[in-house]
């Protein structure tokens, strides 16, 4: 891969947009797990968890999209890094625990579980609350429709029958509380979701329970300090979730009923001791154990109305339970000196993780009432992985105006006798080019560039399951079978990224910038051996897996701004766009797909597709609103014939009104109306079909 090629070198010195204010000094760290770095020199995007509350959504994903790279930012595509620590999914925490999620754009991510074209979401969770003690409620309940997108809509118009769903229904309920003390903090919160996905109607077809999902997610912390220098944090977090579905279906002679149960535990718990142990010295001590434990439990009846009366049952279940255990330390030295800082530190981790799953199925046939067949299968497996990582670096910076960072990643695990890199450096560097010169300091132009080598470090991390999409030919939201991000460096072999951008702000109002990346990654070019209509082969494709290597680009532009006029009306827009281009290194047929981005790609598909979103937050007064736009341009939608159509998808993806009703007892007492994909042109295919409208609220009381 020729990195260094004449578009990274424009990549350097060009300009972009994005939502972090340059001209302000944050000396914030974000904790990426194996390397902290300094906010104020790393390109990142950070959006408050006020802007995503009122969202009706399961998935945080899902309100985080018009922020970032559009369609190309979903479930599949972000990496969560939780206050430092990669062990759980980040639907443990409900979005009324969080405080800020934090973009990373940077090279050194991909040191971090990140590769193909994911995207880094650092998770700061909610600590610093204000006063000594506080009380929050909020409740939110939405109608709920679901839709057939294109072209299966036009496909039941044909045959008469509806597009569209009975209402279902949505609600989201919070409470949480909080006390502070001189040298201690405490805070507990309780959540219950339940989100729904209607069932279409067919003429053969009885919804008995329509696909829901039901969870709860329980936190809590405390913070105490230690001395006079130290602190220590205890949380522990638990998140049971539940989905249900049930349906019949029916023919002249054949009636079958299908029911499913899918539970669902995330477990995260841990403590992070801090210690400033002399006036340069710091060291934190990380543990945390994260468990996964799920059972899918279903069952399909068949009965046929023929002259042997056969009646078939199967019955299926599958467990899987997953163990994470990660120990980290990182030490760090800080030397200042005439406006220059130098931070040598040596980061250690050590990861344990096991995995256990089975499957179990019975299948019975009667015949006249009688047993006929018999069948009984099982299956499992246990895997486990011990990962063991020194990370030394060191970073040297001038004020907030230039820094540079470099250093290595030694994997010191075991590799089976295994041929593997040992080796994998990092170094990242940005400048304020105006400030450097003695500009205005209400504006600034700082650049970036990084570069990492990285290999598989064990990452990996069980996600709850999600609702089953039934929009087939939707490739936006098709599930991520052959897409996992650890396939990279599996083999033993390192890999490349690199990241170039510049961040313009003008004035402390408004900012542009200017993103490119990329990277190696290996995956598995999937090859269409029959055709959907192929005589044989009715129920449809198949494919054969062929192991290739690919490279992946990114280029995205972003501009964002704050307009206050005075303490009655601000008004908060980010607008971005992105494209996404992988090159395989294998040559083409014509019938050769990839799972990326959450996307199946025909590989002799060489458009190139764009997406992106607008987000606005607007105050008049005691009024509020919400509108935010999600938008992909030369998408593709693949019909039944195995042939496509280019289209243009804009969807309202989320549109709010809300009044601040003053009060003298409550800090927050807010309601309002929102919605969800509420408009959108007839052929959008980028959503998943279901429109949200409803209401909610929240009340603050603190003193």
């Amino acid at each position: 891969m020729k990195l260094f090629s004449r578009s990274l070198l424009t990549s350097l010195v060009a300009l972009s947009l994005s939502n972090n204010t340059l001209a302000q000094t944050d000396t914030d760290l974000l904790d990426l797990g194996r390397i902290q770095v300094r906010k104020e020199f790393t390109q990142h995007i950070s959006i408050k968890s006020e802007d995503l509350e009122k969202f009706p959504a399961a998935n945080l994903s899902e309100a985080l999209n018009v922020w970032l790279y559009g369609t190309f930012t979903n479930k599949y595509s972000l990496v969560y890094v939780i206050d430092g620590n990669i062990t759980t999914d980040v639907n443990v925490y409900s979005v009324y625990d969080i405080e800020e999620v934090t973009i990373v754009q940077n090279a050194m991510v991909t040191l971090n579980g990140v590769a193909q074209s994911a995207q880094m979401a650092y998770i700061k969770t909610i600590r610093n609350q204000p006063g000594t003690s506080g009380l929050t409620a909020a409740a939110q309940a939405n109608f709920v429709e679901a839709r057939l997108l294109h072209p299966a809509d036009k496909k039941n118009e044909q045959n008469g029958l509806d597009n569209s769903s009975d209402f279902s229904f949505f609600h989201r309920y919070n409470v949480s509380a909080y006390k502070n003390t001189s040298r201690n903090k405490f805070g507990i919160s309780g959540t219950y979701l339940r989100d729904v996905f209607p069932t279409i109607k067919g003429r053969d077809m009885d919804v008995v329970k329509d696909p829901s999902l039901a969870r709860l997610n329980f936190n809590s912390y405390a913070n105490t300090a230690v001395g006079k220098s130290s602190s220590l944090d205890l949380y522990i977090n638990y998140a049971p979730q539940t989905i249900r579905e049930e349906y019949n279906s029916f023919t002249t002679n054949i009636e079958s009923n299908q029911t499913s149960k899918d539970k669902t535990g995330l477990l995260s718990s841990g403590l992070k001791f801090k210690n400033n142990f002399s006036g340069a010295f710091s060291n934190e001590l990380n543990f945390e154990y994260g468990n996964y434990n799920r059972g899918d439990r279903s069952t399909f009846n068949t009965q046929v109305r023929d002259p042997y009366n056969l009646y078939s049952v199967n019955n299926s279940f599958s467990e899987q339970t997953a163990n994470n255990f990660l120990f980290r330390d990182n030490l760090v030295y800080t030397r200042s000196f005439s406006g220059f800082s130098i931070a040598p530190s040596v980061n250690f981790s050590f990861r344990y993780r096991n995995q256990h799953s089975g499957d179990n199925v019975e299948h019975e046939t009667f015949s006249n009432g009688e047993i006929s067949s018999n069948r009984y299968s099982w299956s499992g497996s246990t895997l486990y992985s011990r990962t063991y990582l020194l990370t030394p670096s060191i970073n040297f910076y001038y004020q907030d105006i230039f820094n540079i960072q470099g250093g290595l990643v030694f994997n010191m695990s075991e590799s089976g006798g295994a041929d593997i890199e040992r080796r994998f450096p990092f170094v990242s560097s940005s400048l304020n080019v105006l400030k450097l010169i003695g500009g205005n300091s209400r504006t600034g132009l700082r650049v970036f560039g990084s570069y990492a080598q990285t290999g598989y470090f064990g990452d990996d991390v069980n996600l709850a399951n999600d609702f089953f999409n039934p929009n087939f030919s939707n490739p936006e939201i098709l599930g991520g079978f052959l897409s996992n991000p650890n396939l990279n460096a599996a083999d033993g072999k390192h890999f490349e990224s690199i990241q170039a951008g510049a961040d313009l702000s003008l004035f402390d109002r408004l900012t542009m910038s200017y993103t490119y990346n990329e990277r190696d990654y290996n995956l598995a070019i999937l090859r269409l051996v029959y055709a959907i209509d192929y005589p044989f082969n009715p129920g449809g494709p198949s494919y054969i897996a062929i192991p290739s290597t690919a490279t992946m680009k990114l280029h995205a532009v972003r501009i964002s701004g704050n307009v206050r006029s005075n303490n009655k009306f601000s008004w908060n827009t980010s607008a971005s766009v992105a494209t996404i281009y992988h090159s395989i290194d294998e040559p083409v047929s014509g019938n050769e797909y990839i799972v990326a981005d959450n996307t199946f790609i025909r590989l002799d598909d060489t458009r190139r597709k764009w997406s992106g979103g607008w987000a606005n937050r607007l105050s008049i007064g005691n009024l509020t609103a919400e509108l935010d736009l999600l938008a992909k341009f030369r998408g593709t939608i693949y019909n039944e014939n195995n042939s496509s159509d280019v289209y243009n998808s804009v969807v309202l993806q989320n549109l709010s009104l809300g009044y601040r009703i003053p009060s003298s007892r409550f800090q927050g007492l807010e309601v309002y109306l929102n919605s969800r994909n509420l408009l959108a042109n007839k052929k959008q295919n980028i959503t998943d079909g279901r429109k949200y409208f409803g209401l909610g609220l929240k009340a603050a009381i603190s003193r």
